[in-house]
């Protein structure tokens, strides 16, 4: 008998959480981390690994989860919906990308040419601008953030 996929989900946001803090992480890292396995592995256990169908259908709005949330938040951006990006997944990578910075001494939001050095253009771009965001985009950017720990 196969687990649920939200528990799945579930279980491998914890032993990441865990392992991160064993491995002494920091909260924008460990935040990125779980962000980012947590949806891998919501979009693997619905069998959403193909995303030229579009963005996974979003559940009841009554059972809708912080993980679903996020999870429906990436679907849609990665589909190309510019609300999606804009509404949904940009304030969340802000966030996340205001902490990583900050440890860097860096704002976000202060001058641009700090934060393109450390997060590419493209970067910058998806976190202000950027009409879309595909994966590979998105993944160059979490990745650039890892590299903010000082």
């Amino acid at each position: 008998m196969r687990p649920e996929p939200a528990l799945t989900g579930l279980v491998g946001a914890a032993v990441a959480i865990l392992a991160a803090v064993v491995a002494g992480w920091t909260a924008a890292t460990v935040t990125t981390a779980v962000t980012v396995l947590v949806l891998a592995l919501r979009l693997v256990a619905a069998g959403r690994t193909d995303r030229s169908t579009g963005p996974p259908p979003a559940p009841a709005a009554n059972t809708l989860t912080p993980v679903d949330r996020l999870a429906n938040r990436l679907g849609w951006a990665l589909s190309g919906d510019r609300r999606g990006l804009a509404y949904g997944l940009r304030p969340q990578l802000r966030r996340v990308a205001a902490a990583a910075l900050a440890q860097r001494g860096v704002d976000l939001d202060g001058d641009p040419e700090p934060v393109r050095r450390l997060l590419g253009a493209e970067g910058w771009a998806l976190l202000h601008d950027a009409p879309t965001v595909d994966r590979d985009g998105l993944d160059r950017l979490l990745r650039a953030l890892e590299e903010c720990e000082p």
